[in-house]
């Protein structure tokens, strides 16, 4: 078959639900003839493939839709929710590399697919990064935290992390502030810091 049609996509809600987080990513599209006419209330099929790397690249998920378009040629894939063919779409690494979409379509409805096009999906979709990212490994800083290095128990309340050479540990900054005989208290709550009397009388002046 020759390729005859057009296919002018769209994706939309690269992100899906934020806080559902789907395996879906939505796809929206209008199926036009070599004329520009579109091909309006028509049943078809899609082939969708997602290529690694490269456009030409190793094909790592495929799946097919059987779908409508509506009067004016529009029809709309969560791409993820189709009939898998290779591949499953929950374990996509989508941060390991560049991923290439390539749409192809049946206008009969059948599995005569002809090659609309490919093309890279330049922002990862957010939720699904999210997932396959898994847990963070460390924290930057001046010394990088390890979840084993972090003690799991004996926290107490107003504690914090101290680095003890070897570990994050929990500890207790020492609040207590060294004084001489001009100030009394040391700064805590019960016995706040004061000036000292040290010789003074009533109604001399500090200067």
């Amino acid at each position: 078959m020759k390729k005859s049609l057009l296919i002018v996509g769209l994706l939309l809600s690269i992100s899906g639900i934020f806080a559902q987080a789907p395996n879906a990513v939505q796809y929206q599209g209008v199926a036009r003839n070599s004329s520009g006419a579109i091909l309006a209330s028509q049943s078809i099929s899609l082939q969708i493939s997602l290529h690694d790397v490269t456009s030409n690249g190793t094909i790592i998920y495929r799946e097919r839709h059987a779908t409508s378009t509506n009067q004016f040629g529009v029809f709309t894939l969560s791409i993820g929710k189709g009939s898998p063919v290779l591949g499953t779409f929950s374990t996509i690494t989508w941060p390991s590399a560049a991923k290439f979409l390539q749409i192809e379509l049946d206008p009969t409805g059948g599995t005569t697919f002809t090659d609309m096009g490919t093309f890279q999906l330049l922002s990862v979709p957010y939720a699904l990064y999210s997932n396959s990212a898994g847990s963070a490994n460390s924290v930057s800083g001046s010394a990088t935290i390890n979840p084993s290095q972090i003690n799991g128990g004996g926290a107490s309340n107003n504690q914090v992390l101290q680095w003890n050479g070897t570990n994050w540990v929990p500890g207790t900054i020492n609040t207590t502030v060294n004084t001489d005989n001009t100030l009394t208290g040391n700064g805590t709550v019960g016995t706040p810091l004061k000036l000292a009397q040290n010789g003074a009388t009533t109604n001399q002046a500090l200067v």
